[in-house]
């Protein structure tokens, strides 16, 4: 009599929901090893007749092992009514000489928007249940919202372990079974009322209730918008530094109109990256703070102090005596430059000088020459004459001679009359007082 009422009120629970679980995805975290038919998605396969080990319609996992694991992944969010769990019994009578009664013992189920337990709802821990009345059936009502459905059981050694538990942990699991609604956003014993409020994310599978509602709305209704700060469940970033505050969706914390200075992205939540402030980050920090390009990324002040040599919030300022030293190494370079300027053009004036009067002294060399030639041949001149003139040539070369034994000007020739152009052409060479001596003693022989 005893299980025809258990039997009824599981009959009464089901009736409306869906079971959600059914052939989908499964996991076990310790597979038994020898076993090629005892796969995770066994235990949803809806079959759960044949309870027995090697009936091929229930999942064990390995001996030896302290914790035991298993999930079942609904594919979605979806709003759960009750959760009903059968335990392989090996076609033995169930209790105190049933081996699995024991292993059934302490187990814990839990419900989660991922794979890991912590993150989610327990909904049944077995603190209570002896080997002489735990059952091989066991329904949990669990009115929640969640995508993974976790079993879970755990065995501290035998130190700390009852002696009615087994040594290890199993999940020796032939079915389970997720009744509920599979869209969240229904609920009702047949899901098929939508949830009043339209804003709530989901609503209570029995009452209609709404517990969370959608992103940027609140209230115990979620009718109400949210304020400047953002709201909602599963909202992370609040409107902090959003250009206008009133620019900030309350629905997804996106700053429409940009952001306030020193920061930037979409929900302005990411500092300016470092060497940049201001508005929208596209100012440079200034190179001559203590540590380049580092400055507060709001201001752009150099929070560290300047370089020496320069003052300021910024370090954007000379300091008095660096100005001073600066303009004074400006004036000596201004200084050196002219004078060295000048000093070229004094060379070169008197270097033309010496060339012009190098060619008219040879020039008038070469002139008396040629007369005294002329006038010896015919008789017409004396010897004083020649003389005369050949000491005046000679003197004039002299002059040249001891200001300059050899003169340099850089380059090729020296100044002559252009036959062609009819304007004169600057050359420079390199004079050599052993010309004009060689020319002197050769029209002396002659």
């Amino acid at each position: 009599m005893f299980w025809i009422y258990i039997y009824l009120g599981y009959f009464t629970l089901t009736v409306g929901y869906e079971n959600l679980a059914l052939h989908k995805p499964a996991y076990q975290l310790h597979p038994y090893k020898k076993s090629f038919v005892s796969q995770a998605d066994a235990a949803v396969d809806g079959l759960k007749n044949n309870t027995d080990v090697w009936g091929d319609q229930c999942i064990i996992s390995e001996k030896g092992k302290y914790i035991a694991l298993w999930w079942v992944n609904l594919t979605s969010i979806s709003s759960i009514h009750h959760i009903t769990v059968y335990y392989v019994t090996g076609r033995k009578k169930w209790g105190p000489g049933n081996s699995f009664a024991k292993e059934f013992l302490g187990f814990a189920i839990y419900v989660s928007n991922t794979t890991e337990k912590e993150d989610g709802v327990l909904c049944f821990k077995d603190t209570k249940s002896t080997i002489n009345d735990i059952t091989p059936v066991f329904n949990i009502t669990c009115p929640v919202h969640g995508q993974y459905v976790i079993y879970y059981n755990e065995r501290k050694g035998p130190k700390e372990t009852s002696r009615s538990m087994s040594e290890h942990a199993f999940n020796d699991l032939c079915e389970v079974e997720v009744y509920g609604c599979p869209d969240p956003t229904y609920y009702g014993n047949d899901c098929s009322k939508r949830c009043p409020d339209p804003n709530c994310s989901y609503c209570h599978i029995e009452t209609g209730a709404c517990p969370g509602c959608k992103p940027g709305y609140q209230g115990h209704n979620c009718n109400l918008a949210c304020g400047q700060e953002m709201c909602g469940d599963n909202i992370t970033q609040p409107c902090e530094h959003c250009l206008h505050p009133s620019s900030c969706s309350h629905v997804d914390g996106i700053c429409e109109n940009g952001c306030e200075a020193g920061y930037h992205g979409r929900f302005c939540d990411t500092k300016c990256d470092t060497g940049f402030f201001g508005s929208d980050c596209k100012h440079e920090c200034s190179r001559t703070c203590k540590i380049p390009r580092k400055c507060n990324h709001i201001t752009g002040v150099c929070e560290d102090g300047c370089q020496p040599g320069w003052q300021g919030l910024e370090c954007t300022g000379m300091e008095k005596n660096t100005q001073w030293q600066t303009a004074t190494v400006v004036l000596v370079t201004i200084i050196f430059l002219s004078l060295l300027t000048y000093g070229i053009i004094k060379f070169r004036k008197r270097c033309m000088a010496q060339i012009r009067n190098f060619c008219a002294s040879r020039k008038s060399y070469t002139q008396a020459t040629k007369r005294r030639n002329e006038r010896g041949s015919d008789g017409s001149s004396t010897h004083d004459d020649l003389h005369d003139s050949d000491e005046e040539a000679e003197s004039n070369y002299e002059e040249i001679k001891e200001e300059d034994q050899v003169i340099f000007c850089n380059a090729n020739t020296m100044k002559k009359e252009d036959s062609t152009q009819g304007e004169p052409s600057i050359y420079f060479a390199k004079l050599q007082v052993s010309d004009f001596i060689s020319l002197r003693r050769s029209a002396q022989s002659d």
